[in-house]
């Protein structure tokens, strides 16, 4: 029996997740109309809905229909031969309706004024309400730019940023040194997987370690000579050092985030905006795929909307400094429990990782891999970014496993290999310590830990023997929901300190900071005194990097909790 109750769940979740991400596509505000009024008439929408709707267009103050109206009057104005921008705001108002009420009320009048839609007036698509969720009210009406983020490119920065609707000639951006002076500007692409629009913009050519400020066109098909287009609000961020350039610098680091249980790291992670550098996040970013995890959480139980929820969230640190990233399984498929085979296929093989975020994987050599693994420089150290999932020999995540990711790169691919990537690049950034002393690779999946991890094995001979040879750093990785400090280790064998100095380490720094937070919680186990210097299992946090010289940097882990320093470690080249 408990056999039988355990497929018996499994079979409601398949049948909860097709019916949530394989929801049709919804029509446009004059559809809606349509498929509204002839509810309306077949007497589809009850009593109880229309005052719902009552108060819903009361609270979203879309005049005139108030709250106030009797119910047989205010059917009447709902049948009324109204103006298009009424109608408009009625869409509106509907758009937002998912994160401010239970969706065990408006999801059904929702998908059965869609199904009206689609009889009536199915010509024209726009974005699903339910893959808008998680954004701004009235973000589809106006087109809003939202989740406004960057990332470093070499002498540039990439501008990314996603919308309701197509645009009519390229996305762009102005920017300058000076407020008051954005006289320059740059255009970009646009892409989608079948749900918004995702827009990314490479501002090049800028000078190092300087200011700039910028705003997105919000309508980048009028002229700039008409004065008659709309800006989006102004950021600014400052361009990375000249690489080599000997100037302390930090960065802070999370992984294994999400939206639930993450609010203590989040403020601090923004609350430190002025005294950081760049974020890396090491994968398992918005936990969308656990979205069956958050029933009736408002604007976090889908896909999708998890998806825009947590980087609409970010934005006051995306906006701000650059947010660079790299895959973890939480990025593979649109839920995990059951696999691809669960998920349509706009929502397999890292597809929304892959539109949402712009990393420099064409400026580091990695060709079309769309942010899988990418390398960049920044002053005296050359960060590597890996993709633990797929592209390896036994990967966990790879073709033919449940969840089915990749190949980016090798055979049948117009890219090299990641490992033949890696090789190349390591090689590089060994040769040139004395410009970067300093090499960083950062993935997901562990190869050491006190606990172990399922891909150890094909981590450890995929990986480790690269690490050791080209003599990195650090290791930074998460996927285990604690946090972990290991002693330099290399064929397993640890190369112990006293302290918290590592002077001259032999073999990488191997650190899991996997306790962002997250809705699964954290892990439980015991150190192995072996391997391991510390260990933390009962607290959320994020760690700090400074790298200071050729010879010295410095890392602390902090509580989320309360911001106090739990770890730290100074490693020295002497």
């Amino acid at each position: 029996l408990h056999s039988f109750g355990i497929i018996m769940i499994l079979l409601l979740l398949i049948a909860c997740v097709a019916s949530r991400a394989l929801a049709a596509s919804q029509v446009n505000f004059a559809s809606f109309a349509q498929g509204f009024q002839h509810a309306l008439d077949d007497g589809a929408i009850s009593p109880s809905l229309l005052r719902h709707i009552q108060s819903l267009e009361g609270r979203a103050g879309s005049a005139p229909y108030m709250a106030d109206q009797p119910i047989p009057a205010f059917r009447s104005t709902l049948l009324a031969n109204i103006t298009q921008a009424e109608w408009q705001a009625r869409y509106n108002m509907f758009e937002d309706c998912y994160r401010i009420n239970t969706p065990d009320v408006i999801q059904p009048l929702c998908d059965m004024i869609r199904s009206y839609e689609a009889k009536y007036a199915p010509e024209v698509m726009v974005p699903d309400p339910l893959d808008l969720k998680g954004l701004p009210f009235g973000y589809y009406a106006n087109n809003t730019p939202a989740a406004v983020r960057l990332a470093l490119v070499p002498r540039g920065m990439v501008v990314s940023w996603q919308n309701a609707a197509s645009y009519s000639a390229p996305p762009k951006v102005l920017y300058g040194k000076t407020e008051t002076s954005l006289t320059l500007a740059a255009t970009g692409s646009q892409h989608t997987y079948g749900t918004v629009y995702f827009n990314d913009v490479v501002l090049s050519g800028l000078d190092p370690s300087s200011r700039y400020f910028f705003q997105i066109v919000d309508n980048p098909a009028l002229p700039l000579s008409a004065h008659n287009y709309e800006l989006s609000s102004t950021w600014n961020f400052t361009t990375a050092p000249t690489k080599g350039e000997v100037k302390p610098f930090t960065i802070t680091v999370v992984g294994d985030m999400g939206t639930v249980n993450a609010n203590g790291t989040s403020a601090a992670v923004a609350a430190l905006v002025p005294e950081t550098d760049f974020v890396l996040h090491i994968g398992d970013i918005s936990y969308a795929d656990d979205f069956f995890m958050r029933p009736g959480q408002p604007g976090d139980d889908t896909y999708e909307s998890t998806w825009n929820s947590w980087q609409v969230w970010q934005q006051p640190v995306t906006a701000a400094i650059p947010y660079m990233v790299l895959p973890g399984n939480h990025e593979v498929t649109c839920q995990e429990v059951l696999g691809h085979i669960a998920c349509p296929e706009r929502q397999n093989n890292f597809t929304a990782y892959r539109h949402r975020f712009r990393m420099p994987s064409v400026e580091s050599g990695a060709g079309s891999v769309q942010n899988m693994w990418h390398s960049y420089d920044y002053g005296l150290a050359h960060f590597i970014n890996l993709n633990t999932e797929s592209d390896y020999p036994n990967s966990p995540e790879g073709p033919g496993t449940r969840l089915g990711g990749g190949p980016f790169g090798g055979p049948g691919t117009p890219n090299p290999s990641q490992l033949a990537w890696l090789e190349k690049d390591l090689q590089a950034a060994n040769a040139s310590r004395s410009v970067t002393p300093w090499i960083i690779v950062s993935g997901h999946r562990p190869i050491y830990s006190s606990i172990g991890s399922e891909a150890d094995a094909a981590m450890y001979q995929a990986f480790e023997n690269l690490f050791v040879r080209f003599r990195v750093d650090f290791y930074f990785c998460g996927h285990i929901h604690y946090y972990e400090r290991l002693f330099p280790i290399a064929a397993h064998v640890a190369q112990p300190f006293t302290g918290n100095t590592y002077t001259n380490p032999k073999a990488p720094v191997y650190i899991i900071n996997g306790s962002a937070g997250n809705v699964e919680g954290l892990h439980q186990g015991t150190i192995n005194k072996n391997i391991s210097a510390f260990l933390n299992i009962n607290d959320y946090g994020y760690g700090r990097l400074t790298v200071f010289n050729a010879t010295h940097s410095h890392w602390g882990y902090y509580k989320a909790q309360d911001r106090a320093l739990n770890d730290e470690l100074w490693v020295v080249h002497s």
